[in-house]
């Protein structure tokens, strides 16, 4: 009994650092609109939103829809950094946007590509995401035109990912697309020197039931 209630006083514990850094930020929020300060507040809230989002279960499932409004977000807070050196378009079928993904599964690319890809171009570059069904699938495209790479190593270009692209959230995700779909999530890589990079991700097609929505 003590330690079933030590545990639950540690679960609180972890539930209100998030509670007090969503509160900190919307009362930075307030005091922008109160200052006129209409971009700081936009971006305040749009930071609490990728907070809310990054903190959720990382083996839920999401709707599509959900995490590539979370990339819109992401890259837009980006653009505050880089300007017009950063551009990026978002594309998705209709029928696709209600498939159910493992959350953060495209985020983790497109970081990847704005940090590593495009942040030391010199003049920037442009991040797209597309998506759409096929055959029962799910098949999700992120490509860059950053500095990109000269190779991938040898036997992890095609349905895996090389040691040098794969940081702490790649490899991430590689791991719970395994764990999740096994033999049936595809994922692979290519990239070349001063083209840019090219992900692409095949999963099996889920939507969430009548009931559930």
């Amino acid at each position: 009994e003590r330690a079933l209630r030590e545990a639950q006083f540690i679960s609180l514990q972890d539930q209100i650092q998030p509670h007090f850094l969503f509160n900190a930020l919307n009362t930075i929020a307030r005091m922008a609109l109160f200052e006129g300060a209409a971009e700081t507040e936009r971006l305040s809230l749009a930071l609490g939103r990728l907070f809310r989002y990054a903190l959720g279960a990382p083996e839920s499932m999401v709707p599509l829809s959900a995490e590539l409004g979370i990339v819109e977000e992401y890259l837009a807070f980006q653009a505050l950094r880089f300007g017009e050196r950063l551009t990026w378009t978002i594309s998705a079928q209709t029928a696709a946007k209600k498939a159910l993904i493992p959350r953060f599964t495209i985020q983790p690319f497109v970081e990847n590509a704005v940090r590593h890809g495009i942040e030391p171009r010199e003049e920037g570059g442009g991040v797209s995401v597309e998506a759409h069904k096929k055959g029962g699938r799910l098949i999700l495209r992120i490509q860059d035109t950053g500095i990109g790479m000269a190779s991938v190593p040898k036997g992890k270009g095609k349905g895996g990912i090389g040691s040098e692209l794969e940081g702490i959230g790649i490899a991430n995700v590689r791991k719970r697309l395994e764990l999740r779909y096994g033999h049936d999530a595809h994922l692979s890589i290519k990239s070349e020197a001063g083209k840019g990079t090219n992900v692409l991700i095949s999963i099996p097609l889920e939507e969430a039931s009548e009931s559930a929505s």
